[in-house]
């Protein structure tokens, strides 16, 4: 099971869209090394380039180009300019899977079970296929888990939370002070967990 932990984030995040979980990534470098591969690249947003740093972590055999290009990729770390971080981990996919297009590694990810934890910010997280594990965090986020039984966490007990449907839509608001767990809005999702009990939806 892959991890996507988008809690050191200053933005939202948009998990699992049309672009993935951030704008299209530019590679202009790379350097090998023993223990990880280190990339730089671009992202642009509103227009404006922004420097992106890559650690890509796995079991890299570096006797020709091919032998690297079918190594397995574990984990990757991602630092943004202004930003922030994201990490993945658990991950399955082929460095030439990120060399030919770092978004290619999202659409890998997705289509497994997850877990992905959210920043702290509003979120539009879209995990696709899979029995996926949520963790949206603070924020008013919309949730969409499509296929599988998805889960998602929240951080305190029910009676702490307004829960109402509309459809195929469940809307589950955190009544504590602060509301530290947002408004959040879900699709697609079976399993709401509070800290004291699991509701299937």
């Amino acid at each position: 099971m892959a991890t996507v932990n988008a809690s050191q984030l200053n933005v939202f995040v948009n998990i699992g869209q049309a672009i993935s979980t951030i704008p299209k990534v530019e590679i202009i470098d790379y350097l090998a090394n023993p223990y990880y591969l280190y990339y730089e690249g671009l992202i642009y947003k509103d227009g404006s380039p922004l420097d992106v740093y890559f650690y890509i972590y796995g079991d890299f055999d570096y006797t020709s180009d091919s032998t690297l290009y079918e190594s397995k990729i574990s984990s990757i770390y991602y630092s943004f300019e202004v930003l922030g971080e994201l990490s993945l981990s658990g991950l399955d996919s082929k460095v030439e899977d990120f060399m030919y297009d770092p978004n290619n590694v999202w659409d890998n990810l997705l289509a497994d079970n997850n877990t992905i934890i959210g920043s702290p910010h509003n979120d539009h997280i879209s995990s696709k296929e899979g029995n996926d594990y949520i963790d949206a965090g603070a924020g008013n986020d919309s949730v969409d888990g499509g296929p599988g039984t998805d889960k998602v966490a929240f951080g305190g007990p029910s009676s702490s939370f307004k829960v109402t449907s509309n459809g195929s839509t469940v809307t589950v608001e955190d009544l504590r002070s602060g509301s530290p767990d947002g408004t959040d809005v879900l699709t697609n999702i079976e399993e709401i967990q509070f800290t004291d009990r699991t509701i299937w939806w």
